[in-house]
């Protein structure tokens, strides 16, 4: 359908669909039609989903060796929340 920039992470610019400038792309769109014709009429439904990502410039991957107990969290960037957090006290074991 022509709508080609919102795809490439060199063109897209939908910064302005969230607060703080995250710049965001398009990664899939999906769409379903369905037209039901029978002899009481016609009825037509549709609907669309955009499955869009934020683009991120990630810095070169840090080599970790978990051979000693160690401490981790996932946490949120925008707000800095820890949204999990999780020990290993003796990654040897399974």
């Amino acid at each position: 359908m022509g709508v080609q920039a919102a795809f490439d992470p060199d063109r897209a610019d939908l910064k302005d669909m969230l607060e703080g400038d995250l710049p965001l792309v398009v990664e899939h769109v999906f769409h379903r039609a369905v037209i039901e014709v029978d002899e009481e009429g016609t009825e037509a439904a549709a609907s669309t989903a955009c499955v869009m990502r934020l683009m991120r410039s990630y810095t070169t991957p840090v080599n970790f060796v978990a051979d000693h107990p160690f401490a981790f969290f996932v946490v949120e960037e925008v707000s800095a929340t820890v949204v999990f957090m999780g020990h290993v006290l003796d990654p040897t074991s399974r």
